[in-house]
């Protein structure tokens, strides 16, 4: 979702970023494996592993030079470390569906959203029918 937010928004996609995002992302699912059975639960693990997540992506992305794109990437990442780990208190097979379809719908609805944005403010890159 971040290449394409990036890309979608003219801007370059680095490899590195996209790496340390992963690892940033990861330390979310490590922190809650690690201290949910013994320290605080799955609510405290969830965000403490949340604002870790958080930092680490500030830290990353907090040069970048566009305002709207460090939003749109906190908002990001915010949703994938605190709204989308909360599927894994659903117990239905069919629940546990029909969320990932909605994620999936509303990651297609923001790209779709995010592109015409962009084109008609003119900031980033332009497609043009040929």
């Amino acid at each position: 979702m971040l290449a394409l937010t990036l890309l979608i928004r003219g801007q370059p996609v680095h490899f590195l970023d996209l790496a340390l995002l992963s690892g940033a992302y990861c330390v979310q699912f490590l922190m809650m494996a690690a201290v949910s059975d013994f320290f605080l639960g799955f609510w405290g693990s969830l965000l403490l592993g949340a604002i870790l997540t958080g930092a680490l992506t500030y830290l990353l992305f907090r040069r970048l030079g566009s305002r709207l794109h460090r939003v749109l990437i906190y908002v990001l990442v915010g949703f994938f470390a605190i709204v989308y780990p909360l599927s894994g208190l659903l117990t239905e097979a069919a629940h546990r569906n029909t969320f990932a379809n909605l994620v999936l719908v509303g990651m297609i609805t923001y790209l779709f959203g995010l592109s015409l944005y962009t084109r008609v403010k003119g900031g980033g890159a332009s497609v043009e029918a040929k």
